[in-house]
């Protein structure tokens, strides 16, 4: 008879997350760079107003100029009217800047603000209008004269109605 076999116990060192080992590599400067503007963008939201805080996201610190990208122009002027209160918290955290740009982007300055998604048809009535309505749009203009909504006649339409249908050349 054989001898049980005792269970294999696994190395015992410690595997490094996918984040520390991405940072500890040799691409790690972006990385940095975009956690700490990350950071800086968390610091530095306290001092805007608290709807404009959810329409501007800080998008680069470019020498002595930060950069800032807002979802819309109204969202860049009223950000332009509290440029004072941002530079100077960031000059409180230790930034020398002394400029503020702002750029207007088309999508949502974060993750998730503005997305509104279509809600689907719930139920059996709403359902049965949105077929009704497909359906009469499949059918196109409707051709009754007493009907106030149906494509009037063009005089273009009205004269070749008039004229004699020309019979075919048979050669």
């Amino acid at each position: 008879m054989s001898k049980p076999r005792a269970p294999r116990q696994a190395p015992s060192r410690s595997v490094p997350s996918a984040w520390q080992a991405a940072l500890a590599g040799g691409a790690a400067d972006p990385l940095k760079r975009a956690e700490w503007l990350a950071s800086l963008d968390h610091q530095l939201r306290i001092a805007l107003p608290l709807q404009l805080a959810a329409h501007a996201r800080l998008a680069n610190v470019d020498g002595n100029r930060l950069v800032y990208s807002v979802d819309g122009p109204a969202w860049s002027s009223r950000l332009r009217l509290s440029g004072d209160a941002v530079l100077a918290a960031a000059r409180s955290i230790g930034l020398a800047v002394d400029a503020l740009v702002i750029r207007v982007v088309r999508m949502p300055a974060q993750p998730g603000v503005g997305v509104v998604r279509p809600k689907p048809a719930s139920s059996g009535s709403e359902r049965k209008a949105l077929r009704t309505v497909r359906e009469l749009i499949a059918q196109g203009p409707a051709g009754d004269q007493g009907d106030e909504n149906a494509p009037r006649p063009t005089r273009a339409d009205r004269l070749r109605a008039r004229r004699p249908s020309r019979p075919e050349d048979a050669s």
